[in-house]
């Protein structure tokens, strides 16, 4: 494979893989959590590959 193809793919695996993780483990399903914490931690996610990346670089 291209390197470049790695070094896209490796991030989004892990991400993918600590997602499940969290998932299996029981922490969405927390009824403590609002909608709001919910977005909030979606937003975070979202900024945190478009924005600060692009900052840094």
């Amino acid at each position: 494979m291209n390197d470049q193809i790695i070094g896209q793919l490796f991030p989004t695996l892990v991400l993918l893989i600590l997602v499940i993780i969290e998932a299996f483990g029981g922490l969405y399903s927390n009824t403590k959590r609002s909608k709001n914490d919910f977005t909030v931690e979606v937003l975070s996610l979202a900024i945190l590959p478009t924005l600060i990346q692009l900052t840094i670089f």
